[in-house]
């Protein structure tokens, strides 16, 4: 239709043709912006008072009309008017924009305008009546209509900048087509997003901060700045993971993003690797409560029935005891009440070791080195492990109320993780240099109360967490059910018991929390929370087909993260088939 503009030229002895194609462009018109007979009949009572009202109108007929369709009415609206309408019209075809929502099109039609540099002159009030009271009589007995004649007002419209023409039309229509969007991402969910604010940080904080010192005196000082660049890195391909969800409304969980972007085989792929990181992330939880319980009550163990269980599997089972109800929960809005304790239980786990050192005469007196090549491998792989909860977005998406604030969840949530983490690697460091252990708590004198406050509150980490970062596993297994068993309660009840105990089983097999995390770090969470975001993004938005910072930066991220993860994951499987 930007071809069919020039058709109604504005002629220096005022004369118009309205032939077939123009009674077709004005037909064609109506029906695009979903105008029925009745509108018709009401559009020739409006008066035209000032140059916007057309647009305003079309917009009062259809709650969201297309960029590209307010442009083809001011096309019509503005032919015979403004000489400089067909250079404008020249130029979008040119560049074959003809949606100035889509990539650079609204730099280039400023750029267009800042080129240009005149006024739409040439305005002929009775000339361009004409033509629209023609056309527009034609089109009115094609549908049998009464006519009523246009009215402009000459002195309200004079010479307008077309720049300021194209940012009226882009202002309006962009902040409708914004206000629906975010109105159509709020369809859902039930939680707040205090609420999420705290799932997310449950998510991302928790028995990660007791490595961190161990991570910093395995690589050294250096090896910090990797934390930050990890970090970023991480918040960046959150990001990612929420456009991905945003480009298609039936994408509800993280293995439907890897199907979106590669079909069945990357559901496949994704759900292994999610799902295995988020169960040996949940075995982890109880490896460290039983070292940590067993560095309170070394002698404890369990004898009945002819089974004897030592200290730190008598004290992993018990603690899946008491885990095993929050599991039950099938709802993330109760869940994030537990979640409160858990972030709780973390802010005052620092508290409690930076007092250890500053209060209880371990000092901070430590200089550690300032870079360990050997060490750096596994540094990077625990640094991986700590933001290793993008498999859980999907669900905390979902679970959100005003879904368009969750980008702003997550900058909260990584800011204040980072923050943490980082303060807990100095403070670790610090106070127990090379000599510290996989968690820092196991450092700890036993006897001092503050240290105890610190193992206590880092006990109650676990029961909060679990089942936040199981509930996608069990939903998953779950989707395997016939629907009318997957909506049953009992099935819900016997598969998260079945996932708790299975945990148990492997944790007192393999109960090495600093290998086993650098093995998850290393291999799944490297894979899970950077190199698919990045790749599954690339193939959803198509900028794999572009050349540009963007696609150059992502496929960077991935060349970097693969030999990260395939050394890291031998260091780790090295060290486990030595312990064992």
């Amino acid at each position: 239709m930007v071809r069919n503009v020039k058709q109604f030229t504005y002629m220096s002895n005022h004369v118009y043709i309205a032939n077939f194609d123009t009674i077709y462009m004005y037909i064609e018109l109506i029906l695009s912006f979903g105008i029925g007979v009745d509108s018709v009949y009401l559009l020739p009572r409006v008066g035209f008072s000032e140059f916007t009202r057309f647009y305003e109108y079309l917009l009062y007929i259809e709650c969201c009309v297309a960029v590209g369709r307010a442009i083809t009415a001011w096309e019509l609206v503005l032919a015979g008017r403004f000489w400089l309408l067909n250079y404008w019209c020249d130029y979008i075809e040119k560049n074959q924009r003809h949606n100035i929502t889509e990539d650079n099109t609204w730099q280039q039609v400023l750029a267009f305008s800042g080129c240009v540099h005149e006024n739409l002159e040439g305005y002929d009030s009775e000339g361009t009546k004409s033509i629209l009271d023609f056309s527009l009589k034609q089109v009115c007995l094609c549908f049998g209509l009464f006519y009523y004649g246009l009215v402009f007002d000459s002195q309200v419209l004079g010479p307008v900048l077309i720049d300021e023409f194209v940012e009226h039309v882009y202002r309006k229509v962009s902040a409708m087509e914004e206000d629906n969007h975010e109105k159509q991402l709020d369809d859902g969910g039930s939680s707040s997003l205090f609420k999420t604010c705290f799932n997310a940080l449950n998510a991302f904080s928790g028995i990660g901060i007791l490595s961190v010192p161990y991570s910093l005196a395995r690589g050294g000082w250096m090896s910090l700045s990797l934390l930050l660049l990890l970090a970023a890195a991480a918040f960046y391909t959150s990001l990612l993971i929420t456009k991905c969800m945003n480009a298609d409304r039936s994408v509800k969980t993280y293995p439907d993003i890897g199907e979106r972007a590669f079909g069945r085989p990357g559901r496949i792929i994704v759900s292994v690797f999610m799902h295995l990181e988020l169960y040996l992330v949940t075995t982890g939880f109880l490896i460290l409560e039983g070292d940590n319980l067993h560095n309170l009550f070394p002698g404890f163990n369990i004898k009945m029935i002819g089974l004897s269980l030592n200290g730190k599997q008598s004290f992993m089972a018990s603690v899946a005891l008491v885990i095993m109800p929050t599991l039950w929960w099938d709802n993330l809005s109760v869940l994030s009440y537990v979640s409160m304790s858990g972030v709780l239980a973390t802010v005052l786990t620092l508290g409690s070791i930076s007092w250890v050192g500053a209060v209880d005469g371990i000092g901070f007196r430590q200089s550690g080195k300032l870079i360990n090549w050997s060490g750096i491998p596994t540094a990077l792989s625990l640094y991986a492990f700590c933001y290793g909860a993008h498999p859980v977005l999907p669900t905390l998406y979902n679970s959100m109320k005003s879904k368009h604030q969750f980008n702003n969840v997550l900058l909260i949530s990584f800011i204040l993780c980072t923050i943490g983490y980082t303060s807990m690697a100095v403070l670790g460091y610090l106070m127990y240099g090379s000599n510290t252990l996989s968690q820092i708590t196991l450092n700890l004198p036993t006897h001092k109360t503050s240290s105890k406050v610190a193992i206590y509150t880092t006990l109650v980490n676990p029961i909060a967490k679990y089942a936040l970062m199981i509930t996608p596993t069990v939903n998953t297994i779950k989707d395997w059910f016939p629907s009318r068993y997957a909506k049953k309660t009992y099935l819900h009840l016997l598969i998260s018991t079945l996932c708790i105990a299975s945990s148990v089983v492997i944790a007192e097999t393999f109960p090495f929390f600093g290998y086993m995390m650098s093995l998850v770090g290393a291999l799944l969470s490297v894979t899970v929370s950077i190199i698919l975001p990045c790749l599954c993004y690339l193939k959803i938005s198509g900028s794999f087909k572009k050349f540009g910072f963007e696609t150059i930066m992502l496929f960077g991220m991935v060349a970097m993260c693969v030999p990260i993860g395939v050394l890291g994951t031998y260091i780790a499987i090295r060290e486990l088939v030595i312990s064992v």
